[in-house]
Parts: structure tokens; sequence; C-alpha cells
């Protein structure tokens, strides 16, 4: 490769370290592979320092009784915080550079203003934020009809898209006609499982009469687990110990606790950081994922592409086509309605079966290599030398 002609890439995001998410953990691996490439990589970070107050209104219970109004206003007061740290951005310090802009549709569009015809502009895009179930649910009609406005008034001026997935890709294809071979020249570029600490071969826990099943993730919103565990307790009716990783209110840890089980054992952990996340849903039966019952058909929950590295059998609950389809495609294990009470007799049978048998199974080598963080990065990376080269 010709590292002459692509040199410098700049890369814009709202979330980095040291917030734990999937966002900061993409950004961060997408920073170390281009560092490590010899490319000259600079970082405009506009993360929240003041998450961990938000996180802390949320838990107490207040949020939840807050009308919606106040909670869009409460947003954008968050949004302003971040336009401010924008200004104060020295833009001029990142000319003639590849400018990958990670942020909400409303912010990618801030910064068109501040770059030139020297640098090439690549919008990532990693959710639809405006779909109709969040409008009505969390944003409101006002930041839609917003965040309408700004993405076709300042679309044409992006050189290059990249999508996390298929359903992304489509909505913007429809959506922005007026670029529309460009969007559909776009990069679809998954997410990737963790690179480090990742076994060569899939782990045995064959021989073991213990079914232990690792949820790694918070719990919030129509993402609860309750009914699902109440699934297993009345109807699977098998000697499953639970072990959870992840972020959740004092409200629904309570509740988790206060259940009446005989089948199952329910033990809640501490978030941990994913090099260390990788040695537990490694060394699982399996891995649970459960997605939200409505509004997440447009994206794909990462910790999927952790679990696909783990190469341990997925149980999941959800109706998103992408995630459904990924994992019958691939042969990742099963994956069930979202709404229990859609679960026919024949699935639950099924299961049952499955998990009776679930320490012989595991994940083969070449589904793993897919989803790797180094194949992902150089699918990436080709993209965006060419767009460089292309000028």
């Amino acid at each position: 490769m010709d590292k002459g002609s692509f040199m410098k890439i700049t890369f814009i995001t709202n979330h980095y370290y040291p917030e734990i998410s999937i966002a900061s953990n993409r950004m961060q691996d997408l920073i170390n592979y281009f560092k490590l490439k010899g490319y000259e990589v600079s970082l405009i970070d506009l993360s929240e320092r003041g998450k961990v107050l938000k996180d802390r209104i949320k838990e107490s219970g207040v949020y939840r009784i807050i009308p919606n109004f106040l909670k869009v206003i409460y947003r954008f007061y968050e949004d302003i915080k971040i336009i401010r740290r924008i200004k104060n951005t020295n833009i001029s310090n990142f000319n003639n550079s590849v400018i990958y802009i990670s942020l909400p549709p409303i912010f990618l569009t801030i910064f068109v203003r501040y770059f030139n015809d020297n640098n090439i502009l690549v919008a990532e895009y990693r959710d639809v934020v405006y779909r109709s179930e969040l409008i009505r649910k969390e944003n409101g009609y006002l930041v839609a009809i917003l965040m309408n406005y700004f993405d076709k008034k300042y679309i044409k001026y992006y050189k290059g898209f990249v999508f996390l997935n298929e359903n992304i890709k489509k909505h913007y294809s429809l959506f922005l006609a007026e670029r529309n071979e460009k969007i559909n020249n776009g990069l679809i570029n998954y997410n990737w499982f963790v690179k480090g600490n990742i076994p060569k071969k899939s782990y045995s826990t064959k021989g073991s009469n213990v079914i232990t099943i690792v949820y790694a993730g918070s719990f919030y919103g129509s993402r609860v687990p309750f009914e699902i565990f109440n699934y297993f307790e009345n109807q699977i009716k098998l000697k499953i110990f639970f072990k959870i990783y992840g972020k959740m209110t004092s409200d629904i840890k309570g509740r988790i606790k206060m259940m009446k089980l005989d089948y199952i054992k329910i033990k809640i952990f501490n978030f941990l950081p994913r090099d260390e996340l990788i040695d537990v849903i490694s060394k699982s039966s399996a891995n649970l994922l459960i997605t939200h019952k409505y509004g997440s058909e447009y994206a794909i929950p990462g910790k999927l592409f952790d679990y696909i590295g783990a190469r341990r059998p997925i149980i999941a609950f959800s109706n998103d086509p992408l995630v459904r389809k990924i994992i019958k495609d691939y042969n990742l294990g099963i994956c069930l309605n979202r709404n229990i009470d859609e679960i026919s007799l024949t699935e639950t049978k099924y299961l049952g079966e499955y998990l009776a048998n679930i320490n012989r199974k595991k994940i083969i080598s070449n589904v793993v290599n897919k989803f790797s963080y180094n194949y992902r990065m150089q699918v990436l990376e080709k993209y965006l030398v060419n767009l460089r080269n292309m000028g």
C-alpha cells in the first residue's frame, strides 16, 4: 500500500475512553489500528464527561417521572455542551486529512463548515435516530424534524459513508435520494470482537453438568430480563446458573433479587472491561442476548460480536431481522421471539434439548474470522485509502 497518498486521518467522536461502551471501544480500536499501521492519527474527543451525573439521575428514579418534554430539553442541554466543545476545537490543525466523523447526525452537520476541499469527510452512521418508534417514545417530533433538516442540508459535503449494517444503509439510501450514488457505494462495516485474549480454539465445557449462561450488558427500557428468567424457570426447568455483568438501576437489581426461583440461580457482577469480560464469556456454556421489544431493528448489539469471538453458543431473544439473520445464517445458536408469550411449545422443547447438550457445542472458526478485528479493520482501511486516492 502507498501510504504517501494517505498519511493523515482525524477521528471525531463523542464516545471515548474512559467511557465503557461499544461506541467507545469501537473508536479506541480504530485509532489503535491506524496508529500501528503507520498513519498520522489525530483525535477530536467530544465525549461527555458529565455522563456520570446523568446516570445517577436516571438511577435515582427521578428521571422516570420527568415529563417527556423536559427530557427533550435536558437532551438539548447536553447537545449544546457538545456544540460548544466543537466551536472551541482548532480545526485548522487537521487540514489535508481524512476526517472520520462518528457522531449523531445533528453533530455530523455542524463540522462541515469548518473544513475545506483538502479534507475528505467521511460520516459514520451508527444508528437511525429519527425512526417513528423512538420519536414517539424518546426524542419527540421536534428532534426528529431538526435531524431530518440537518441531514438533508449537509449530507452533500460528505465524500464517504460508513454504516454499521445493511438496514442503516438502506434507510439512508431511501431518505437521502440526492446522494444515492455515494451512499450506495458506502461501506457496510460491522462491529468486531475484541482483538486481545480471544481463544485460539473453542473452550470446551464438555463433561460439565453445570449450565452457565452469561449476559454481558445493561438492563434498561424494554431490555429487561424478568419475563425471560421466568420463562427459563417455568418452561425450560433445567438447572441454570445465570451470570450478569452489566449496569442496571437499583430498582431492576432489586426486582431480580426478589424473584422466587427454584431451577435457576442468578448472580449479578460489576461491569467488566472488555479484555476481562472475554475470558468470562469464552468459558460459559452459552451467552445470552436480549434486544428491545421495539425500535432496535436498525441496530446489531455490539456484544453479539464479542460473543462470536468467544466461540460459545448464543441464546437470543430478539425480533430484530438482522440479529435473527446473523444467528441463523452462521449457526451461532438459537434466536427466540422477544415476546415470550409468542414462543411455541415446539420452540420451547427444542431449546430445552439444545441446552441439555449445550456443553458439547461451539461456533466454528471460519465464522469467527469474518467478524474479527483484523478483517474488519482491513476492509475499512482499504475503503478510506481509495477515497483519499480519488480525492
